[in-house]
């Protein structure tokens, strides 16, 4: 067996030309009966510079996929590569090419009937969320044609589901394209918190706006507070947004579990800031409070 060693790790051969793209010594590999669904698992460290609960089980397929060597992924599927391959934490290679923005090997993936709704098990995400964290605005519209499930959570960060990041990232383009194509305007995160909650915490405007024309709901309540995107905008002092979100009609009479109102909230905020705080991109008090090394 021909082995390169990389630090405390030894690696197949054929596991470091698809990052070489060294497509003609893959394809003489291959020719001489190297296994194309051959696995690479790690426990030794951070050989690489990769995570080694990251990479474990990874496929040649993989490596391929995520540096964008085309050529490659096409021999490795001429020579039998399951598209669908996961590796130990459950990740697929469209997963990998989706997270590198190499557009052109997603399509060639999707050809090959990849699953375009693969899912980690360590954190539940997808292309989609990839594409939308990454507000990759082409491939996020490459996925949604391809029937990418809109509405899917994370089980890491906070189980949100792609519109969620959308919204926290302020990205009115994508937030437009997703609930366009049908996703829901009221999904939830954890704390039953909405991407409306989200873009009242943060002042956004342009998303307030955009949300409640597709339906979210101006009084949605989450579940430890019990406040409602108002109340949110209060923590924050977004004064603008209030007045966005009164004047669609949200219950200014609204109480939280303390028995506030959002006026009541605005003027504790007002003397203590920090306090009455909530972080733009969870909106939720307890956890700003009880979760102050995340960011």
């Amino acid at each position: 067996m021909w082995t390169w060693t990389f630090g405390v790790e030894k690696v197949e051969l054929h596991f470091l030309t698809p990052q070489k793209q060294e497509c003609e010594i893959t394809k003489l590999l291959l020719e001489a009966g190297a296994s194309v669904s051959a696995r690479q698992y790690s426990v030794s460290g951070w050989a690489g510079g990769h995570n080694p609960h990251h990479c474990s089980g990874i496929t040649p397929l993989h490596w391929a996929a995520r540096k964008g060597h085309k050529q490659v992924v096409e021999l490795l599927l001429q020579y039998g590569a399951n598209p669908n391959a996961r590796r130990t934490a459950g990740r697929a290679p469209i997963q990998e090419a989706s997270c590198g923005n190499h557009i052109e090997i997603v399509k060639l993936l999707l050809s090959k009937k990849a699953d375009v709704n693969a899912q980690s098990y360590y954190d539940g995400w997808t292309s989609l969320h990839e594409a939308v964290f990454a507000k990759r605005i082409r491939l996020v519209q490459l996925l949604i044609a391809s029937g990418a499930l809109l509405n899917v959570h994370l089980i890491y960060p906070e189980e949100k589901a792609p519109l969620h990041f959308a919204v926290a990232l302020q990205s009115l383009r994508i937030t437009k394209m997703l609930l366009e194509a049908q996703a829901d305007p009221n999904v939830l995160m954890v704390e039953d918190i909405t991407p409306l909650h989200l873009a009242a915490a943060a002042g956004w405007i342009p998303g307030i706006g955009l949300l409640v024309s597709f339906g979210a709901d101006l009084d949605a309540r989450d579940t430890f507070t019990h406040e409602t995107p108002l109340h949110k905008s209060a923590r924050n002092r977004q004064v603008r947004a209030i007045e966005k979100l009164c004047g669609l009609g949200a219950n200014r009479e609204a109480k939280n579990c303390d028995g506030q109102s959002y006026a009541d909230i605005l003027e504790c905020a007002t003397e203590d800031p920090k306090e009455w705080a909530v972080h733009n991109s969870r909106a939720s008090y307890f956890r700003q409070q009880n979760d102050s090394a995340r960011p």
